[in-house]
């Protein structure tokens, strides 16, 4: 059973988008809409808090979203100008916590659409966590490893500069494309400019090593997720029953769906 949503303040919502919607690629963030939606006029027709509408309406859209260019030379002397993003869903809780996707599909509204799924995920099993999201748009094998160090340096060095960053504003972890390697040259680079004014700077990213104070096992700890969390449905009579299957594992096969950062253990 989902535990009570926290108490959220009000006073601190001013929800505002500075980018408009693109006719590009706009069909998840129209589905995470549809599905906002659903539920909002389900909690007001079991009266969850005695909620209105209106009140609602202040989740529906992502408080900032920020668009901004990362310019890079090349090894090759190739000038670059990369696209990049962070989204910050609600301030309600803080930090916000949210990966940055390393892709070159990625564009504003997948950006916004994942911050609000994030919050909402954070909220109905009352983790204090706001929802957040972002991304660098480039293919990460056409880059040289040095290349992506400086690239994702210059993430870090950018988000700070717009004051989008900080160990009680938003923290950062890996996602599609990154992993513990990106998570500690960002550390990195956040320690260099912070370390003196942000007294917790340690916790700006996770999911890097156990030598920049990371966590063992945390790249292992979705998969495992997964497989507790279908062991124990298989095995539970409720479930078996309502979907037609046999109860247990034994003799059961699995499709693998999914290219983000879900292993399987």
């Amino acid at each position: 059973m989902l535990t009570k949503l926290p108490r959220f303040r009000a006073s601190l919502c001013r929800p505002f988008s500075t980018l408009k919607l693109s006719t590009e690629d706009t069909d998840i963030l129209s589905y995470v809409y549809t599905q906002f939606d659903k539920a909002v006029k389900h909690l007001i027709s079991i009266q969850y808090n005695k909620l209105t509408e209106n009140w609602y309406s202040m989740f529906k859209t992502c408080n900032t979203v920020l668009k901004f260019t990362l310019p890079i030379v090349r090894e090759n002397k190739q000038q670059l100008g990369i696209e990049a993003y962070r989204a910050h869903h609600q301030y309600f809780t803080l930090p916000c916590y949210g990966g940055v996707r390393i892709a070159p599909e990625v564009n504003v509204n997948k950006i916004e659409a994942m911050a609000i799924h994030d919050s909402i995920k954070s909220g109905c099993y009352g983790i204090p966590f706001g929802g957040s999201k972002g991304a660098i748009k480039i293919d990460p094998r056409l880059f040289t490893e040095n290349e992506l160090r400086r690239i994702c340096r210059r993430y870090v060095q950018k988000l700070v500069n717009y004051r989008m960053i900080s160990s009680g504003l938003d923290v950062l972890g890996p996602c599609m494309g990154s992993s513990q390697r990106e998570m500690g040259w960002m550390y990195d680079a956040y320690r260099e400019i912070r370390q003196y004014k942000d007294p917790n700077y340690e916790a700006i990213v996770i999911g890097k090593n156990a030598m920049r104070g990371g966590v063992d096992g945390y790249i292992e700890a979705t998969g495992f997720g997964v497989a507790v969390g279908v062991n124990y449905c298989l095995n539970n009579n409720e479930f078996c029953n309502r979907f037609g299957i046999p109860i247990g594992t034994k003799g059961k096969t699995v499709i693998i769906q999914g290219l983000s950062l879900i292993h399987i253990c």
